[in-house]
């Protein structure tokens, strides 16, 4: 009986913990989604690379769908993304 209250308790802390994760993202989109539009983190990104001087390059396999895998469920269109120097010529 009591390793089962136990586990009740645990269970119980972990589905508090869950939900107070869950409040901190509702209150992230709150206060900076709504707000702002975005959390920035690709405009930083992308302005990284431009100071570096790379460009994102999408190696895919097919390029008739665009997919990076050979079938399945693990093709996805543009998965993968490697960022280059300009002007560079990018053999496989």
């Amino acid at each position: 009986m009591r390793s089962l209250r136990r586990e009740s308790a645990l269970d119980l802390g972990h589905m508090y913990h869950v939900l107070t994760q869950k409040r901190r993202i509702e209150n992230l989109k709150d206060l900076v989604l709504y707000r702002f539009g975005s959390t920035g983190v690709v405009q930083v990104l992308s302005r990284a690379a431009d100071l570096l001087g790379l460009v994102p390059v999408f190696p895919v396999r097919n390029i008739g769908s665009f997919t990076s895998g050979s079938g399945g469920s693990n093709s996805a269109v543009f998965r993968d993304c490697v960022l280059i120097k300009k002007w560079v010529i990018f053999r496989s």
